[in-house]
């Protein structure tokens, strides 16, 4: 049977050095440590072994260097996917997770010709083989601007490279949509950015 020891104090035997402890301690169930007892330097914190909580694995980021149109007329399209627009900006990430998680965010000022109703989308891959994640319709009516702010996400299931951009599709009567730009075909720094980061979920 273990044996118990009562003691108020425990001391040193010259009433100033440090106790030590050649054993691990057990803490009895439901019993605490006051915070203003614990004192000194705690050890590096490592988040590898922690479940049920995201944890963020790398993140990227491109800023557009000027303003990109996109004259696509897209009254006719029922889906955005495939090689649509010009690349406004964009980031090539590589998962290092087959159960992670992307999370995009893009911005850009746009501006939209003729008043018409304009066009930008976040997009995965590149050519044919282009999905869009998300898109969203700028209002060009009077002062020809507005502004872009996305977010898209998904799952890849994979670790191989990917292309993640912004682009300007085009506009629904075949104007040009612009980003970077103030008003239509008013380029204006700063001309938007995209970063994308990579959550293990």
């Amino acid at each position: 049977m273990a044996a118990k020891l009562k003691v108020d104090q425990i001391e040193s035997v010259d009433g100033s050095s440090n106790i030590t402890l050649n054993q691990s301690v057990t803490m009895a169930s439901g019993k605490t440590i006051p915070a203003a007892s614990l004192t000194g330097t705690l050890p590096a914190l490592d988040g590898s072994s922690l479940t049920g909580t995201g944890k963020l694995l790398q993140i990227k980021r491109a800023a557009a260097t000027g303003m990109t149109g996109g004259s696509r007329t897209t009254s006719g399209d029922s889906t955005f996917s495939g090689n649509m627009g010009n690349t406004h900006c964009s980031v090539d990430i590589t998962p290092t997770s087959t159960t992670s998680m992307f999370v995009v965010l893009a911005t850009a000022g746009s501006g939209t010709g003729g008043n018409d109703t304009g066009h930008a989308g976040i997009y995965r891959g590149t050519g044919s083989g282009s999905v869009c994640l998300n898109f969203q319709s700028t209002n060009g009516y009077s002062a020809d601007a507005t502004g872009v702010s996305m977010t898209a996400s998904y799952i890849p299931g994979n670790t191989t490279e990917v292309t993640i951009s912004l682009r300007a599709i085009g506009c629904w009567g075949g104007n040009t949509m612009h980003l970077g730009s103030r008003r239509s075909g008013n380029a204006t720094a700063p001309y938007g950015d995209i970063t994308v980061m990579e959550i293990e979920v």
